[in-house]
């Protein structure tokens, strides 16, 4: 499968790609005026489509799709300043043509709605609309080569138009999402990220797909997609917790995307009154205990990391978990543990940069994805 080399995760997923998209490109846009190609319904927004399509286009204004834009996503705002910082204005012109695509190469004009990814991304409306079926939209300019893997009823890789992969100015691939799944058989990315809706008819057809687009930003999504077993015993040298966490819900990498993203497997060892008598490293895991941390990490040319994906100049380090792939760790324990508690958490970037973003503190807290308990026999 050939991939388009300049896409990569949606939404702040996409927050990867400010850091690591080249210089060349469009020009920055600057003067409002209506693009030539601009798509039909472009001007009126997701509004148009609700009169028709009302449940679809509410699940949509819920998901990270409709959040995607620097007015909406304080994480992708900071690293699209720090993309144009470093590689200049032609950098926000790239990160539009997957978190604006309606708008991209051309400046929004005034009184458009303040929209996202929204339905003129993927859907293009055809003339004899409604009976005739939605075809694909804007993004589908940019397909080329991505195939059939992310799939619209096989209309041909929408998904994969920014969710493939993206390699920095030196060549280095920091994003991989659509080489994680094509080695792992995995279906198309609707079968997770666009549930069936069964009994609930679309203007066109029986049934459809949602459109809230679960993923990262879903902490009721994220808890599905991984299974943490916990086995405790006593050892030779102590009580002893043997964690084995495995990616047995994904179709890719664990996490995938924005290479920022991280997986910490917490575990603390309690006494008779539930104190915590031990737990696996301090506040930063990636230092204290890098076992338990499952992310990618860059270096640069001299070895020294991490750094920026902008910054990589050499093979990553790759603790990430593949489709299907279990990790096993034991630890001993201090004596006076009763009980174990092991957590699998879910970061959305380091706590510096998510502060930079000026996220909230529960807005920047881990996410639980899986937790287990277990007592000393």
């Amino acid at each position: 499968m050939r991939r388009n080399p300049r896409a990569c995760f949606i939404g702040a997923a996409l927050a990867s790609a400010l850091l690591v998209l080249p210089a060349a490109g469009p020009a920055s846009p600057a003067v409002a005026e209506a693009a030539p190609d601009l798509p039909e319904g472009a001007r009126e927004g997701v509004a148009r489509c609700a009169k028709c399509h009302a449940r679809i286009a509410a699940e949509w204004r819920k998901s990270q799709h409709a959040r995607s834009l620097a007015e909406t996503d304080p994480i992708y705002r900071e690293l699209r300043r720090q993309a144009v910082e470093t590689l200049g204005p032609p950098a926000e012109a790239r990160c539009r043509q997957c978190h604006e695509p309606a708008w991209a190469g051309k400046a929004r004009e005034a009184g458009a709605p303040v929209e996202g990814v929204s339905c003129v991304a993927c859907h293009r409306i055809p003339a004899g609309h409604p009976a005739k079926r939605l075809e694909d939209g804007r993004r589908s300019a940019f397909a080329a080569g991505t195939g059939a893997k992310g799939g619209t009823d096989g209309a041909g890789g929408l998904c994969l138009t920014c969710h493939a992969e993206l390699k920095n100015p030196e060549g280095q691939p920091v994003c991989t999402t659509a080489d994680e799944a094509t080695t792992a058989g995995a279906p198309p990315c609707i079968t997770c990220h666009m549930p069936e809706r069964k009994g609930e008819a679309s203007q066109a057809r029986d049934g459809r797909r949602a459109h809230s687009f679960p993923g990262a930003f879903d902490p009721a999504f994220l808890r599905t997609a991984a299974r943490l077993d916990l086995d405790v015993r006593r050892g030779p040298d102590g009580p002893e917790a043997r964690v084995t966490v495995t990616n047995n819900r994904t179709g890719h990498s664990l996490p995938t995307g924005n290479p920022m993203r991280a997986l910490w497997l917490r575990v603390e060892a309690l006494g008779a009154g539930q104190e915590v008598l031990w737990r696996n490293g301090g506040d930063n895991l990636g230092t204290d205990d890098p076992g338990a941390v499952f992310q990618r990490v860059f270096r640069d040319a001299a070895g020294n990391g991490p750094v920026p994906p902008f910054k990589a100049r050499g093979p990553a380090t790759d603790s990430r978990l593949a489709a299907g792939q279990s990790r096993t760790r034991t630890w001993v324990l201090p004596e006076g543990t009763k009980e174990v508690r092991a957590r699998l958490e879910f970061l959305l970037g380091p706590a510096p940069l998510l502060k930079k973003a000026g996220l909230s503190a529960e807005a920047a807290a881990p996410v639980p994805m899986a937790e287990a308990r277990a007592a000393i026999p």
